[in-house]
């Protein structure tokens, strides 16, 4: 099974959206980012796609979905997690319990170990690749805004 990760493309963190972090939109440059990273991805075939409900996740995606049939599935448990549950910092700045960020990715995890298909693109954050990937043992190091990573289980 090959899983494709794509990080969302560079956000607006600047709009502050009322501390919902969930509603930050993409800048400009990723806009432009997203639809090129569409053209790529319509030279792949995949048989699942799962996004984070996150509008800059949403917004990363939505070129490519317009021209795919391939149904999407837009999943709360890949919303964005601590860096303290990956090692990369210690401030906890999301309200959700580390024990439940956890908890959520570990069922993705399982969920994607029980698909019987070849090719997968999750769409996601930064710290959710690095940790859902760690799980697979084959770990995406620092993956970049738009950027396309393959792991094969």
């Amino acid at each position: 099974m090959n899983i494709y990760f794509l990080r969302h493309c560079e956000a607006d963190y600047r709009k502050d959206n009322q501390g919902n972090v969930l509603n930050i939109p993409l800048t400009k440059k990723g806009q432009r980012h997203a639809n090129k990273i569409a053209k790529t991805l319509s030279k792949k075939s995949f048989d699942v796609i799962i996004c984070s409900d996150a509008l800059r996740a949403i917004q990363t995606i939505e070129p490519y979905v317009i021209s795919t049939d391939v149904k999407i599935t837009y999943d709360k448990r890949l919303r964005e997690v601590e860096d303290i549950l990956t090692g990369y910092g210690k401030i906890h700045r999301i309200k959700e319990p580390i024990t439940a960020q956890k908890k959520r990715l570990d069922n993705i995890v399982k969920g994607i170990r029980r698909m019987k298909c070849n090719n997968i693109l999750i769409v996601a954050h930064f710290n959710v690749i690095d940790y859902i990937s760690k799980k697979f043992g084959e770990h995406v190091t620092k993956p970049q805004y738009g950027s396309l990573n393959r792991i094969f289980i």
